[in-house]
């Protein structure tokens, strides 16, 4: 009898349900989403449920509500219940005007939820109109029609208009919405909104709160409706396109202003004639990535109350403000990462028990990390000072604080060992991030108390020794990346049954032996990096996680054949084994490895021919097969490569999908605030282009796309189909037996940079149509066979010295030293002009009379040879196998 809250969600009831419940008079909330009603729900049933305050409906189908005429006095019941009731209609199949016409019926609604549904008749929106009592209005995700705007006006009750996400596309009109003068608050972001703010914007004097981001709109807000807006608390505008003056005086008057987020737009700088004192505390102020801010905010320094302060990404210089941290005792978050701040990083006077976050990251901080962190904010959870220039000794004060779960030190010049009082104090960490300083020592036994420890990165620094097995006791770790280091020995077997690991990184350090057969119980393993280390042996056949996406595997001493390694592992996005001692063939399973996006057998002694299974990575976006023993010709099938840029990026991890109950209570719900670690960064890969190796790795990975069949034995011409590879940034085909001419198709690969066709046996002209590749920065056609004139020297091509030319010798035109003849092929005025003649001598020789002298000689010749080999078949036998030799297979 006592039941307030009860869910009957994702069943089959339909509505004779509400009948049985009428035997709980206490019910508040009630949640019968995605069930099975149809037809009309009776009223009288639902306000028998005297209690009820939330009723929820959504994902439903059912026709309309409807008060029973059979039962006495019910109308009369309707109309004396005074209880308020919040309805959730959330994406209803039906006929929606219907279905609002008929919440005619439920006089008691005063809060509607009619998200994800399809408001798109002027009909639905008279119905709306006329819930005269309703106070909160919710159409999220909702298709409006256009003209909503100007017909939602007479719904005078209305306190709360919420469309966030809603398919509006419309302008702000100047009536009908305008007349909602009871409304506190306005939710309108990415609404596809565009144009300026009306000037009746300025009737809704009672407005408290406007949301108006992520839209097309413009203007200055200095001088638009919102400046006269008295009673605004909360002003939402980032990412528009809205102008902002740099002063914000003209809220110099608005008494009750407390917040205000205007990240992502552009600043006008204003000339400060006279210092002003606002009239306003805010207490949460967001201004990051903006375009045009040159410093902070001169009203910051009156600011007394922040709370919640982001500044980001804004590249500002200066003096780091520590002001803000002294004026301001009450901070939570204080994000000031992503400018150019210098000076030393120095803390309050005062103790401040509030504040849960700090990053100061990517700046040009000095000095050494302050020792007194764990006195001034005793209860930080997430502390960001990467990025920066501190150098010294990590502070052993910093073991202090209890409830940090988040630190990041990375890309500094920390010197020194890791302090034992951290390691035993940081209990609870859950992403602890030294990457990139001056870090030495061994893996100490102190390791072992991160018990809760999910990600843990000591990459570039200079730990020595053997990988401790203290780690071993880390069960929760997700991530581990130990790589660029100097550690040694074997890899421990113990790794193998870390089953929570999803990222194991050991790259760059000097361990030896082979991967132990235990990484097959690495079921979660998501990136495994083990390249550039003195690995031996074969790879373990049973060495195939089943969501395994990133492998690298590079600069070892790995041999075998790749029969059974990696065998039917379809997730995989990046194989990398290159510079290895790999043997044999390229295996035919590597066509059902669907998602693969990079891959590289750079560097070891794989042979036979490129299978046609490669043309079925659709995905594909860099094929490395150079410096190998590949021989016979390049399928054409190749050219059907997406070769895109892969667009697969690193994914956050939730703190609840760690299993984690670690977040404190939060005072603001601000989205986006705080930065978990990530895991999926792919390992980095090499690839040749323009005449040199580069590493990829993170984002510059995902825009890079490729092919490089370089350094084999490959024969046959080049396949006109390339031409379709439109998507194709760099093409080596270099140091092969490639034959035949350039294809015209190549004119066609506009976003092509480098091209390296040298070291073939490639004959014909240089196609004039490679004067539209307009992005191609490396050019080689060395030691080849070409003839005739290079391309003019315009465009891309006046780049290109001699050096992308040599060695063809007939070949002319700038920038050789050959010139070419105006009106002969030049490879005629070099064979017809040796004895130094002028090239107009050269040109009254009878060209009729040398042609047919040549046409009779030619004849007598050619029969001359077939008699002899008809008659002599040890010269005919001789002749063919020659022929066999050197022909152009």
């Amino acid at each position: 009898m006592k039941l307030e809250r009860l869910s009957l969600d994702n069943n089959r009831f339909n509505s004779s349900i509400f009948k049985s419940l009428k035997e709980f008079p206490s019910l508040k909330f009630l949640s019968l989403r995605e069930n099975n009603f149809h037809g009309t729900l009776h009223v009288q049933d639902i306000n028998a449920l005297s209690s009820l305050e939330d009723l929820d409906l959504s994902y439903s189908s059912f026709e309309d509500f409807e008060t029973s005429t059979s039962l006495s006095g019910a109308s009369s019941q309707i109309k004396n219940n005074s209880h308020h009731l919040q309805l959730h209609l959330n994406s209803i199949k039906c006929n929606m005007t219907k279905l609002l016409q008929s919440l005619a019926t439920l006089p008691s609604i005063k809060s509607l939820r009619l998200e994800e549904n399809n408001i798109t008749s002027i009909g639905a929106i008279h119905a709306l109109r006329n819930l005269s009592m309703l106070e909160e209005l919710f159409l999220d995700y909702s298709y409006l029609h256009k003209d909503f705007l100007q017909n939602i006006g007479p719904m005078s009750s209305l306190k709360v208009l919420s469309a966030n996400r809603a398919q509006l596309r419309s302008t702000l009109p100047n009536k009908g919405w305008c007349e909602l003068r009871s409304l506190q608050e306005l939710w309108f972001s990415e609404t596809q909104l565009e144009g300026t703010l009306p000037p009746c914007l300025e009737n809704l004097t009672s407005l408290s709160l406007i949301d108006l981001s992520q839209n097309r709109l413009i203007g200055n807000i200095g001088s638009s409706p919102l400046s006269t807006l008295k009673s605004l608390k909360y002003l939402f505008i980032s990412s528009t396109s809205f102008e902002v003056p740099s002063s914000f005086r003209f809220f110099a008057n608005h008494t009750k202003l407390r917040g205000i987020l205007a990240n992502g737009n552009k600043v006008i700088t204003e000339t400060e004639l006279q210092s002003w004192v606002p009239k306003f505390q805010l207490q949460v102020f967001y201004m990051s990535n903006c375009i045009g801010l040159l410093k902070l905010p001169t009203f910051l320094h009156y600011q007394h109350n922040l709370k919640v302060f982001e500044i980001s990404n804004n590249n500002l210089e200066g003096e780091f403000p520590n002001w803000l941290l002294q004026n301001n005792m009450e901070l939570v978050y204080f994000l000031m990462n992503s400018n150019a701040f210098t000076g030393v990083f120095k803390l309050p006077s005062h103790h401040n028990a509030n504040m849960l976050r700090i990053s100061v990251s990517d700046n040009k901080l000095c000095g050494e990390i302050p020792n007194n962190l764990s006195s001034s904010f005793p209860n930080v959870f997430a502390l960001n000072l990467s990025y920066n220039l501190f150098e010294g000794q990590i502070p052993s004060n910093l073991g202090k604080l209890e409830q940090l779960y988040f630190l990041d030190l990375s890309n500094n010049s920390l010197t020194g060992n890791i302090p034992k009082e951290v390691l035993i104090g940081l209990s609870s960490v859950l992403s602890l991030k030294l990457s990139n300083n001056k870090l030495q020592g061994e893996i100490v036994q102190e390791f072992a108390c991160l018990s809760s420890l999910g990600f843990l990165y000591l990459d570039g620094n200079n730990f020595t020794g053997t990988i401790s097995d203290s780690l071993s006791n880390i069960s929760s770790l997700w991530i581990l990346d130990i790589s660029d280091n100097k550690f040694s020995g074997e890899i421990p077997r113990w790794m193998g049954h870390m089953t929570s690991l999803k990222e194991l990184s050991l790259s760059k350090n000097h361990l030896k032996g082979s991967i132990p057969v235990e990484f097959c119980y690495l079921e979660s393993l998501f990136v495994l990096d083990l390249s550039e280390n003195n690995l031996t042996g074969l790879i373990p056949s049973c060495l195939n996680p089943p969501i395994i996406q990133y492998v690298g595997l590079s600069k070892n001493h790995l041999g075998g054949d790749l029969t059974h390694a990696f065998f039917n592992n379809s997730p995989l996005v990046i194989l990398d084994l290159s510079y290895n001692d790999f043997v044999g063939k390229i295996p035919e399973w590597i066509g059902s490895i669907f998602e693969l996006s990079i891959l590289s057998l750079k560097g070891n002694q794989i042979e036979g021919t490129i299978p046609m299974q490669v043309c079925q990575l659709k995905r594909l976006s860099m094929l490395d097969l150079s410096s190998n023993r590949l021989i016979g010709r390049i399928p054409h099938c190749l050219s059907k490569l997406s070769l895109e840029a892969t667009d697969k990026k690193s994914e956050p991890v939730s703190v609840g999908s760690l299993g984690f109950n670690m977040e404190p209570a939060m005072p603001y719900d601000v989205s986006g605030l705080i930065e978990f670690s990530t895991y999926g960064i792919p390992p980095e890969v090499g690839f040749t282009t323009k005449g040199n190796l580069y590493y990829y790795r993170g984002v510059p990975l995902t825009y890079m796309s490729g092919i490089d069949l370089s350094n084999n034995k490959l024969i046959g011409e080049i396949p006109f189909q390339f031409g379709d590879l439109i998507e194709i940034r760099a093409l080596n085909l270099s140091h092969n037996n490639l034959c035949g001419t350039i294809p015209e198709t190549f004119s066609m690969l506009h976003n092509i940079e480098s091209m390296d066709l040298s070291y073939n046996k490639l004959s014909g002209k240089i196609p004039n149509t490679l004067l539209k590749l307009t992005s191609l920065e490396f050019f080689s056609v060395a030691h080849n066979n070409l003839t005739g004139a290079i391309p003019e020297p315009k465009a891309q091509f006046a780049t290109f010295n001699e050096s992308s030319y040599k060695d063809n010798p007939y070949l002319c035109g700038p920038p050789l030293q050959v010139i070419c003849n105006r009106t002969e092929h030049p490879s005629s005025s070099l064979l017809f002009n040796t004895n130094g003649a002028s090239d107009e001598e050269s040109n009254n020789v009878d060209m009729e009379v040398f042609y047919i002298n040549f046409g009779v000689s030619y004849i007598i010749f050619l029969l001359s040879t077939i008699i002899a080999l008809y008659l002599n078949p040890y010269w005919r036998n001789s002749l063919f196998q020659l022929i066999k030799v050197n022909a152009c297979m």
